[in-house]
């Protein structure tokens, strides 16, 4: 049994919980998955019909 599965079973925690390594990367990207679908954060671009959406000041492109 892995580390991380020991802590949960003892623990007794119901939180999504994801095992990663900084050293090697290992679950870096699904820590960010998980991270975003349990923060409920939904992105909606706006814009006029026909334009580009104006992404200037969010950081993006």
């Amino acid at each position: 049994m892995e580390d991380v599965e020991a802590f949960l079973e003892l623990s007794g925690l119901e939180l999504p919980c994801v095992g990663v390594s900084a050293r090697t990367g290992r679950n870096l990207h699904q820590l960010l998955e998980t991270l975003y679908r349990e923060s409920g954060v939904i992105r909606a671009d706006t814009k006029a019909p026909g334009k580009e959406p104006d992404r200037a000041g969010c950081g993006i492109g």
